[in-house]
Formats: structure tokens, sequence, C-alpha cells
């Protein structure tokens, strides 16, 4: 035990590179892990745990990684603000559990976009009072909610339009290729055929 009687005494301990690898702030009951002296952020009387690094030093040569094994909590009020890393690489927001790579237990907002990972041309678009929805490049479906609110399928190109039922699969079809539609059938031969 060090400083068991509670005094107001710091505790340094340094390294042959740095002078406070740990330093524990005795009267602001703050512990800082390679602070240094003068950090951006490190000394605010809201401070309880600070670690400093090196930005993208991962995977150099270059000391300055926070690496921490097991799982990961960063806690807000109650546990409401949670924010868990998981030792399998899940990342929970508001859950202390979460089961996919990314929970948010609550609501999220996004800027713009929400793109499939590898796959560039495929992509949720959110804009003012609008949705896209993008698969290979080619706009499938737009919502709009400006004056005369409306559900787009396809951008003018080559899509086809397909409602599939319980005893149909092709109930309702409508061939971009053509501009045919057809009523129980995906080949109409005239602009509406039913079948």
């Amino acid at each position: 035990t060090i400083n068991e009687a509670g005094a107001d005494k710091d505790f340094r301990l340094e390294t042959s590179n740095k002078t406070h690898a740990i330093f524990t702030d005795a009267g602001k009951d703050q512990v800082k892990i390679l602070s240094g002296s003068g950090v951006t952020g490190a000394d605010g009387l809201d401070v309880a745990f600070f670690v400093s690094g090196t930005i993208d030093s991962r995977g150099t040569g270059i000391s300055g990684t926070s690496l921490f094994g097991g799982d990961v909590i960063v806690s807000g009020a109650l546990g409401i603000n949670t924010v868990t890393v998981t030792s399998d690489g899940k990342v929970g927001i508001g859950t202390t559990s979460p089961s996919y790579k990314l929970e948010v237990g609550g609501n999220a907002a996004f800027g713009e976009y929400l793109y499939h990972r590898g796959d560039s041309d495929t992509f949720i678009q959110f804009a003012d009072d609008a949705i896209g929805i993008t698969a290979g490049g080619e706009q499938l479906i737009t919502i709009t909610e400006a004056g005369q609110d409306y559900v787009q399928i396809g951008d003018g190109g080559d899509v086809d339009f397909q409602v599939r039922t319980d005893g149909n699969d092709n109930t309702l079809f409508v061939n971009g290729g053509t501009d045919k539609v057809g009523i129980g059938t995906n080949d109409p031969g005239t602009l509406l055929q039913l079948e």
C-alpha cells in the first residue's frame, strides 16, 4: 500500500524515456499513464484516468498504442451510456453484451451514407427528407417527402420490379428494359398482359 494514510502525496514511476510513466495525483484523485506534462486534456479536474499514446502508432515500430486485454467497458451514468468492447471484437453502445460487431442500445444518428464494406457502390444514403437504397451502382429505391411524398423504384435504368405473393411469384411484374407490365407473368409481351 502506498500512501495508506491518505495524505496529499503524489506517486510517480519513471522509465528511461518517460518521467511520468505512471503518475497518481493524490490531490486530484487522478491516475495517468505516460501522460508526461502539459498534455492537452490530461490535467482537467474531471479526468480520473488518462492514458497517453501516439496517433497512428498501431502496427508500426513506434511505441504509443494503448492495448487492453479482455473486455473494455467505458461507463457513463448508471451504465446507460456504456461503451463496451468485448474480447471477440464486438462494440456495444448502451449495452454491455453486444451480439453483433456493432450494437446500439438506443437511437443512432448517421451523417449521410451507410456503406457495405468492400462494396463501395452498395449503400443506403440519407438526405434531407429522403432515403436512397443503391446496390451495384443502381439506385433501386428512393423514398422522398417533399411536397408530394413518393416511393420510386429504379432511377431510369433497366430495373425490373416484382411483387411476389404466397400463390404467385409474379403477382405484379414490371420489366425495366421493355417498359411492359405483367400480372401473373414475368414475360409480358404487350404493354399490359394479364395471365
